[in-house]
């Protein structure tokens, strides 16, 4: 069995919450676990690349109801 090496980006860290661990730099702290950048492994560069094709798919979402939203109610305040 062939194993792969991870390919690592030391542009982010990952840090110990369960969810949203990757952080990029210079952000050196995570307010939610508390942890320090230092202390933790670069992030795997395909964990990097789920992370953000899941956040691009999220605001194509969301912009598409935004979208929606001004096409039947209009523009909030206008």
């Amino acid at each position: 069995m062939k194993y792969f090496k991870p390919l690592f980006n030391p542009e982010y860290w990952d840090c110990e919450c369960e969810d949203n661990y990757i952080h990029r730099q210079p952000r050196n702290y995570c307010p939610k676990c508390g942890s320090i950048e230092g202390d933790h492994p670069g992030s795997w560069v395909h964990e990097i690349e789920i992370m953000y094709d899941s956040a691009k798919d999220s605001a194509l979402v969301l912009s598409r109801k935004i979208l929606y939203q001004i096409q039947m109610k209009g523009i909030p305040g206008k």
